[in-house]
């Protein structure tokens, strides 16, 4: 019944209407009951009657025309379906189930959708909340001060933080989960979710150059490391710091050579930034594979007047090497507002939040949902057989029209 109801009122567009002769009489306007407007028009005084033209079925000779539609013909099946310009004739697929048309200058209501996951309940032009408390299946078992005074508490809604300062939390084991993440972040305040191979919490953290993610007493070549990070080596985030020794000896005199030879020797540290070398894996991240800095030999310093004899050694030696992040690895979620995202856990790393506190207050909590069970949202009370649309952005994700129960 409801697929031949729609069809049927479909073609009525086209075939119902009120006639509204012009003052001139040049000029016939249909007006369907839902608004559209058709023309047929005389095109000439002598030419009444004479059987030729397309307008003769009504009554005069004449070429028929329609005026631009404003609108879009809504079809499909049970409750969404596509949507296509209004047209004079707009074909209906045969598995439509339901057919809508709407005017530009229709009256639409717009409402918010304040979360996803919910459902909601519509009323007086609003939705009202009426989803079941869910629990929060986020928690952490460790933390680390970085800086600051922040605190963190555990409530039935996530977790809390606030304070000042910086902190790092290692979230218990959700690997593979599918996950909603939602949460509130005062102004000024910045909450970021992380996945990293490494335990953060028992690092040494840097308050300029951030996680040591990797140190090594040796001298790495381009394809030698393997240290994941959070940017490209290009980033200032992502920083390698380079370090090693030079020691050398020599010989020299003064006057004729080479009579008076004295000996002279050195030794100093070297700390360089060095070059790092970076590539993205099979998961899209970024990996430092090595680096490209090279250890320099020093240069000889002989006193005033000294004229180098002979060189003994000048070597280069005891390398040390460090990568530095200021993530501590690929950020997920990095946020400074109120949030909500879906998101599935990585099935081998380890999950830890920062939050960087300036006073205020950080939330988040965590809710199990499965894409494949779990409705994105669901609104109920709603008019039968009502034309919608879900638009975020500007852009339409889906449309359709309502069931006969609303």
């Amino acid at each position: 019944m409801r697929k031949k109801l729609y069809i049927a009122i479909a073609w009525m567009i086209v075939f119902t209407g009120s006639w509204m002769p012009s003052a001139d009489a040049q000029q016939i306007q249909i007006v369907t009951d839902l608004g559209n407007v058709f023309v047929a028009e005389q095109t000439s005084e002598e030419s009444n009657n004479n059987g030729q033209g397309s307008g003769g079925v009504f009554g005069s000779s004449g070429t028929f025309r329609t005026l631009d539609l404003a609108g879009q013909v809504i079809q499909g099946q049970g409750i969404t379906g596509t949507a296509d310009s209004l047209k004079s004739y707009t074909e209906v697929d045969p598995p439509s189930d339901f057919v809508a048309v709407v005017l530009d200058d229709d009256k639409s209501v717009a409402v918010t959708i304040p979360e996803f996951s919910k459902k909601y309940k519509y009323k007086s032009d609003s939705l009202i909340d009426v989803t079941s408390q869910t629990s929060n299946i986020l928690g952490y078992s460790a933390s680390k001060v970085l800086s600051g005074k922040p605190s963190v508490s555990m409530t039935n809604n996530g977790i809390v933080i606030s304070g000042t300062g910086k902190i790092l939390l290692k979230i218990n084991d959700l690997q593979n989960q599918q996950v909603r993440l939602s949460g509130t972040v005062t102004s000024g305040n910045q909450l970021k979710v992380l996945e990293t191979e490494i335990d953060l919490t028992k690092v040494q953290y840097d308050n300029s150059r951030g996680f040591l993610l990797h140190h090594c007493r040796c001298n790495p070549t381009p394809s030698s490391l393997d240290v994941l990070v959070s940017a490209d080596a290009s980033s200032s985030d992502v920083t390698g710091i380079f370090e090693y020794k030079q020691s050398w000896s020599a010989e020299y005199y003064h006057g004729k050579c080479c009579k008076g030879r004295k000996g002279i020797s050195s030794q100093s540290t070297q700390t360089v930034t060095s070059d790092l070398v970076t590539t993205k894996d099979s998961q899209g991240d970024f990996r430092v594979i090595g680096d490209n800095t090279d250890a320099q030999s020093a240069k000889i310093s002989l006193p005033s007047g000294g004229k180098l004899f002979r060189v003994n050694y000048n070597t280069v030696s005891d390398f040390q090497h460090w990568v530095y992040d200021k993530n501590g690895g690929p950020v997920v979620m990095g946020v400074t507002a109120n949030f909500e995202k879906f998101h599935t856990v990585h099935d081998s790393r380890i999950t830890y939040i920062t939050a960087q506190l300036n006073g205020g207050i950080i939330t988040i909590k965590g809710e199990t949902f499965d894409p494949n069970v779990d409705v994105m949202f669901e609104v109920s009370g709603l008019e039968p057989n009502m034309p919608y649309e879900v638009v975020k952005n500007n852009l339409v994700g889906t449309r359709g029209m309502t069931s006969p129960s609303g």
